[in-house]
């Protein structure tokens, strides 16, 4: 089952190589955005600091006796900058979750009908129904993830105060049982995060795939990953898969980095093949969840 969805992910992918290149010229506006965003702010700050950093030597010991009147006369440049970092952050968000809607529409369409070509008015009818839906469900899912991290917290914070209470008059004993609950809530954490990973890829994919709301689609992600554990195998199964390509792709592309024009063009490769298995991991995803929620467009040649 798993071999299997990975490969009719890899098919679903080539039958519509058109969004691999949507998200080429996705990565290239955020790089601009990037540039735009950022680019800008710092011009201005280096413009700004260009006097001070003239007179610095003159300057600094005033501002080693009053420290306050130097924060308080750059903090304006570093609340521009951080308001630039910040809206650069929710363009790159938003756009990123528009090309979301769109694929996982696409990608849905084209496994329900095999026969289905890639059309950009389909992609963009895809997304702009597709957008409002993600957002609203990923902000509820990351507002439950903060809640669990912000309990772990709290709980190691608590587990701490009782250990020190409980074995202050050993300090090795002390010692060895703050270091022992440091990593276990450092490792509850840790899973907690990759958990939520997981429920979060999926509740976005059942989103589209079953054009539920945030609400309805978090219950559905609850009862699916219930009723099929091996959901969380299978999704290891294809990261590892992926960071695998990844790493034999690269690592063969070494010896080439020396050669300044094969660069460029190994670079251009790179987007490309980064694309693409991010459209493959998506595709294998619909593939998985539509076979093992028991699609109309089931293939019951498959068992799950």
């Amino acid at each position: 089952m798993i071999i299997a969805c990975i490969k009719d992910g890899f098919a679903l992918a080539n039958r519509n190589l058109q969004l691999v290149v949507i998200r080429i010229i996705v990565s290239v506006i955020n790089v601009i955005a990037f540039g735009v965003f950022l680019g800008i702010p710092l011009i201005i700050t280096v413009a700004y600091l260009g006097f001070d950093v003239a007179h610095a030597r003159e300057m600094l010991p005033y501002m080693a006796h009053n420290p306050l009147e130097f924060v308080s006369r750059y903090l304006g440049l570093v609340l521009l900058l951080l308001l630039a970092l910040l809206s650069y952050l929710i363009f790159s968000s938003m756009l990123y979750l528009y090309t979301l809607g769109g694929t996982l529409g696409s990608l849905r369409n084209s496994y329900a009908n095999t026969g289905l070509k890639f059309s950009l008015p389909s992609f963009f009818r895809e997304a702009n129904a597709n957008f409002s839906r993600l957002f609203w469900l990923l902000s509820l899912v990351f507002l439950g993830i903060a809640v669990l991290l912000i309990a772990c917290a709290v709980s190691g914070g608590m587990l701490l105060l009782v250990i020190s209470a409980l074995s202050a008059v050993d300090g090795a004993l002390n010692m060895f049982l703050r270091s022992f609950a440091a990593v276990f809530m450092i490792i509850l954490c840790v899973i907690t995060l990759a958990v939520s990973l997981i429920f979060s890829v999926y509740s976005a994919v059942i989103s589209v795939s079953e054009e539920k709301a945030a609400v309805e689609s978090v219950k559905s992600t609850l009862a699916f990953l219930k009723n099929k554990p091996q959901a969380l195998l299978f999704f290891i199964v294809l990261i590892l898969a992926v960071i695998t390509a990844t790493l034999l792709f690269f690592s063969v592309q070494i010896p080439l980095r020396i050669i300044p024009f094969i660069s460029v063009v190994t670079f251009l490769i790179n987007t490309f093949f980064s694309s693409y298995l991010a459209v493959v991991l998506w595709g294998s995803l619909v593939t998985y969840y539509m076979k093992a929620s028991g699609s109309p467009v089931y293939d019951a040649g498959y068992e799950i």
